[in-house]
């Protein structure tokens, strides 16, 4: 093979050796772009399931500060209770976000026991303003314990929530950081 051979031949395996070398980049930054896609995607979805948690436990908190007041005055409640209800049934509402974003279901459980203690409590306090004093000491009663469950409730609420969210960020973290 002459000189002009051998040039044209290194020619070629240059052009080619750039042409899969190019190819090569090409696939590498598209694979980067969906993992970061991936990742960016995975990110928002924790974000909502966050917000999705911490708006249903406020919430159930409030409720539960404005029902243990209530209870502690039963001769101005009437008009009160009526917000208090309203307060309640934006826990229901939230219960459902928190589904639809994020259905882990031991937190959803949980989200729903606690919902249906408050409905529970809240209707009881609506009953206490009954004047029959028979009437209001056993309402009274079961009044006081549906706020005790609703308490424990809300702490194994919050904490399985706290736990869910934090094992979704650990493995979100080792898929991150894993080789690909």
């Amino acid at each position: 093979m002459n000189a002009g051979g051998v040039a044209l031949v290194g020619a070629i395996a240059a052009v080619l050796g750039a042409a899969v070398g190019a190819g090569g980049a090409v696939l590498s930054a598209a694979l980067t772009g969906r993992l970061q896609a991936s990742s960016q995607e995975a990110h928002w979805r924790r974000q909502l399931k966050r917000e999705a948690y911490v708006n249903f436990l406020s919430q159930a908190a409030s409720a539960i500060d404005a029902l243990d007041a209530a209870r502690l005055r039963t001769a101005e409640q009437g008009a009160r209770l009526d917000e208090i209800a309203q307060e309640v049934r934006s826990v229901n509402r939230l219960v459902l976000v928190a589904y639809m974003e994020a259905p882990e279901p031991q937190v959803i459980d949980l989200f729903n026991r606690l919902n249906a203690q408050l409905s529970m409590w809240c209707g009881d306090l609506r009953m206490h303003t009954n004047d029959d004093p028979v009437v209001t000491a056993a309402v009274a009663a079961r009044a006081d314990a549906l706020r005790g469950g609703a308490y424990r409730l809300l702490v194994e609420a919050t904490s399985a929530a706290a736990s869910e969210l934090s094992t979704s960020l650990n493995l979100a973290s080792a898929t991150s950081s894993s080789p690909a």
